[in-house]
């Protein structure tokens, strides 16, 4: 079973959205110039994490 088909059988919830937060503020603690774990943190926290608790 690959990923899509995962995602497809359970949906994300925002506590799922938040505990994945937490990790990558972790290793933003370690890394803190990583452009690519900065734009992950603001696609979480602006957009994925307000969108879901507005719907659920």
């Amino acid at each position: 079973m690959d990923l899509d088909e995962q995602l497809e059988l359970k949906p994300v919830t925002s506590k799922e959205i938040q505990e994945t937060k937490k990790k990558v503020d972790e290793h933003l603690k370690k890394d803190p110039t990583n452009k690519t774990l900065k734009k992950a943190k603001k696609q979480l926290s602006e957009y994925l994490l307000l969108r879901k608790q507005k719907y659920e």
